[in-house]
């Protein structure tokens, strides 16, 4: 790992009498990928907007590339080596992809747009990244994975010492994720250091080199990857002893006769060796945390997962 280029020691926040945040720290190291999770509301998106400026804290400090930070907005976060990819797109659907990298910051000559330059500019960025999206295509033309990458191409265009990347996978099909990786190892090796947001426990896994995991506005832990399980991940997450497998049990009921049957049901990356039997008159509930699987296996069982992903088992 490199140098430390991200501290955040003792971050306080409330809103009236809610406390949102407990004295959180985080650290980031050049070159990797740091996961921040918790369950919905445990402060992730707070912290994370502290650092872009969007809320001020009520207590702590940060350093970014070992000087004093506190920045006003996210023009002034950018500027300074922090940049974000939200989890909603930021982009200009009619213009250009140029347009969109360099949004407000185009190339002048002589009091005009130096379109050249421009292009060449926007094509370096993307060549950066392993991108084949031209930089003359219009955004709203675009499919979601390459619109993607032109939100990750604007967001490295400030050179960014940080890069935080929120629930980055959640409108992409398992291609497109697969993509998403390739990615974001790109960055890791350019020595970037990501925050990545998801609630997707296996992207972490996939992916992280550390964790930090947040609940009720506090760190209960912060450890290397290979130091942590999925059961003892997910137990942190929730404070509740659970099984991380996602457990589905035949509900009891009064009616005969079998309407579904699943047996060793399972989707790459999703969610694997499912056995599954709902009879006729009985409610079957499937229970589990963010990301554990739970609507995938829906989809998956009424035919609408993306394309290209590959389902084993039987579905009767």
């Amino acid at each position: 790992m490199g140098d430390i280029v991200l501290s955040m020691v003792g971050i306080t926040k409330s809103f009236g009498s809610i406390k949102i945040l407990r004295d959180v720290a985080l650290e980031l190291r050049a070159g990797e990928v740091h996961a921040l999770l918790g369950e919905n509301g445990a402060g992730k998106s707070s912290l994370m907007k502290i650092l872009m400026g969007v809320l001020r804290p009520d207590s702590g400090e940060y350093t970014v590339r070992s000087k004093q930070a506190q920045f006003s907005n996210p023009s002034e976060a950018q500027r300074n080596g922090v940049s974000m990819v939200y989890q909603e797109f930021g982009l200009v659907q009619y213009l250009s992809v140029t347009e969109n990298i360099l949004l407000g910051r185009l190339p002048a000559r002589w009091g005009k747009v130096d379109w050249p330059k421009a292009r060449r500019e926007a094509a370096q960025i993307l060549q950066r990244l392993g991108s084949r999206v031209s930089p003359d295509a219009t955004v709203g033309d675009l499919k979601v994975a390459d619109q993607q990458e032109v939100e990750i191409a604007r967001a490295l265009s400030y050179d960014p010492a940080v890069f935080i990347m929120d629930e980055p996978s959640s409108a992409l099909s398992r291609v497109e994720i697969d993509n998403l990786y390739g990615l974001v190892r790109v960055l890791k090796q350019r020595g970037v250091a990501i925050v990545y947001i998801s609630h997707k426990l296996e992207e972490v896994f996939a992916l992280a080199d550390r964790v930090t995991i947040l609940r009720d506005g506090a760190v209960v832990k912060s450890c290397g990857i290979a130091e942590i399980d999925m059961a003892t991940l997910v137990e942190r997450m929730t404070g509740k002893p659970v099984d991380s497998t996602s457990t589905l049990r035949q509900a009891a009921g009064p009616g005969a006769g079998r309407l579904l049957e699943l047996s060793g049901f399972s989707a790459d990356g999703l969610f694997e060796g499912i056995d599954l039997t709902i009879a006729k008159g009985t409610i079957v509930g499937i229970a589990g945390v963010i990301g554990a699987g739970k609507s995938e296996l829906a989809r998956a069982i009424v035919g609408a997962l993306p394309d290209g992903t590959r389902v084993k088992g039987s579905l009767h």
